[in-house]
């Protein structure tokens, strides 16, 4: 929403949600799903970890928050080691070990299946944070969802969603130098513009802790320099954001 709207209460809400979430029901290594009066309890589902972790990959792109990304790639490893079956390349809905049958949610109901949600959290975490075990369990999960979904589409819109992404998939590294603010609302003005696939981030020159998509990168002239990447491979920097959004968009068009 403040991606959208530019409204900073939307952003900060997000934050301290966050926060609260990851104080209070991630303990010793496991996602846990209900807090009352203090206590927090039940074993997560497959549902909470995927929905919050796709909200954290979201904040940390849109608040410019790359602490984030690694807090979002734990989750994902605890939600690997809890839920994930090797033999089917999908995940369990819960882990119980008193479940006699463990359960599998591969359609899209009132809410979107969290497999394919998984799916699209696992990809941007591949590119965001690197490892190729994140986009090799990405691609079993894509083949499993993709089998399911050639018989009936109209039930996997979420999963159709994440191979529009993997087709489309690109990347604009934003580097300020550490003297600079970028104006927010040029910021906002590079996300308004719907554009599957693409992720902006945003980072400081010489900033501690990067993500390796923004390691080794950084300004041209003391100037706000961009990097589009698509693939593994990023183009030449520039100094023009607007304009390399554009030559995205003509690759999209001619695609």
């Amino acid at each position: 929403t403040y991606s959208l709207t530019g409204n900073v209460r939307w952003r900060e809400a997000a934050i301290r949600a966050t926060t609260f979430l990851l104080d209070n029901l991630f303990r010793d290594g496991r996602l846990l799903r209900r807090y009352r009066d203090g206590e927090a309890a039940f074993e997560a589902c497959l549902e909470d970890y995927a929905y919050l972790i796709d909200g954290i990959i979201e904040l940390a792109l849109a608040a410019g928050d790359v602490t984030l990304i690694a807090r979002a790639r734990e989750l994902q490893a605890c939600q690997d080691a809890a839920l994930w079956d090797e033999g089917v390349g999908a995940y369990f809905t819960s882990s119980g070990a008193d479940l006699i049958v463990k359960k599998y949610e591969f359609t899209d109901g009132a809410l979107p299946s969290p497999n394919s949600v998984s799916l699209l959290n696992l990809r941007r975490l591949a590119i965001l944070s690197g490892g190729i075990s994140l986009h090799q369990r990405a691609e079993r999960l894509a083949g499993e969802l993709g089998a399911r979904a050639a018989a009936y589409p109209e039930a996997f819109c979420r999963y159709l969603m994440a191979e529009i992404w993997q087709e489309r998939s690109a990347q604009l590294v934003v580097v300020a130098p550490d003297s600079a603010a970028i104006p927010e609302q040029d910021v906002l003005s590079w996300k308004q513009t719907f554009r599957p696939g693409l992720m902006i981030l945003v980072v400081r020159e010489g900033q501690s802790g990067l993500p390796p998509l923004a390691e080794g990168k950084g300004c041209i002239e003391g100037r706000v320099t961009g990097y589009l990447c698509r693939g593994n491979t990023c183009q030449e920097p520039s100094t023009d954001i607007p304009g390399l959004l554009r030559e995205l968009d003509s690759l999209y068009k001619s695609a």
